[in-house]
């Protein structure tokens, strides 16, 4: 028997990057997940050339929008019929972060933090339908 059999885990930013290998990693120690990427082009070129494809249940959800984190928490939560942890790794991050201080405006800072603040916290908060 693996650490994690059986337990339910939805991973946010969960097909790209340092998300693909926590994915990965959940499904080696027993894990069902389902992973939430911005834009269905994303999730479905990102399940291709991580290797998840055939392995996780996806989900499109831009957390920057408003009401998006609790429909993606009650999303997964119904495909692997309640959830048991969560990993809040969806982040602008990397050339999309990178902006001189002068020229952050209200758009860009509101962006990011609905992103890198506001869904995790959303996310986090949501209560877990059929835990």
């Amino acid at each position: 028997m693996t650490a994690l059999a059986g337990r339910r885990v939805l991973v946010t930013g969960g097909a790209t990057g340092i998300g693909a290998a926590i994915s990965a990693a959940l499904l080696e120690a027993g894990a069902r997940v389902v992973v939430a990427q911005r834009t269905r082009a994303e999730l479905d070129d990102a399940l291709t050339a991580s290797g998840l494809g055939d392995r996780v249940d996806g989900v499109v959800a831009d957390l920057s929008e408003a009401g998006t984190a609790e429909r993606v928490v009650d999303h997964a939560a119904d495909i692997l019929g309640g959830l048991d942890g969560l990993v809040n790794n969806a982040a602008v991050t990397g050339p999309p972060a990178h902006r001189a201080l002068l020229d952050v405006d209200d758009d860009y800072l509101d962006g990011m933090l609905a992103v890198n603040l506001g869904a995790a916290i959303r996310c986090s908060a949501r209560p877990r339908p059929g835990t």
